[in-house]
């Protein structure tokens, strides 16, 4: 009985670590950035959701990449029309040089003060037509090359201190 117990917790762990484990399916592009600053290889987030603020890890990246480009490559990340209650974590250990990102028409109300930290060159973060209620102190304190925040078209209530 020993020896049963022991494989069904081991099976039931496997179990709760996949849960939680995101795959980020990127269609890889070149892609237009805005304000000025040319055209950006990018991961354009298809397919996401995330609704549950403990099971929002990504663990996996999908999506083939154009020819000659890597991940380290990739400087945009766009996540348009997607059920993203909160933003996903651990994106900046695959994409390390990402100096944009762009959300659009999700359903996520706020950002955590470590959701952009593991962006350090982030230099433009656009976030429109969202439901954005909340931006938490501290928030950019990651992101000291950050240059340009566009919020429009949000529910913005409430900015802490600070930010």
């Amino acid at each position: 009985m020993p020896h049963f117990l022991s494989t069904f917790l081991l099976v039931l762990s496997i179990f709760a670590l996949n849960a939680a484990a995101i795959t980020l399916n990127c269609d890889f592009k070149v892609s237009h950035s805005t304000f000025g600053y040319g055209r950006e290889y990018a991961c354009v987030v298809d397919g996401i959701s995330i609704t549950s603020i403990d099971d929002r890890t990504v663990t996996e990246i999908s999506g083939t990449h154009k020819r000659g480009r890597s991940n380290e490559d990739v400087k945009m990340l766009e996540i348009s029309q997607n059920t993203l209650h909160y933003f996903p974590k651990n994106i900046g250990k695959f994409f390390k040089n990402i100096d944009m990102i762009a959300v659009f028409h999700s359903e996520l109300k706020e950002i955590y003060h470590d959701d952009l930290k593991d962006f350090p060159k982030l230099q433009i973060l656009w976030m429109e037509n969202g439901d954005l209620e909340v931006l938490e102190s501290g928030v950019f304190d990651g992101n000291p090359e950050l240059e340009f925040i566009a919020i429009s078209s949000n529910k913005i209530r409430h900015v802490d201190a600070g930010v």
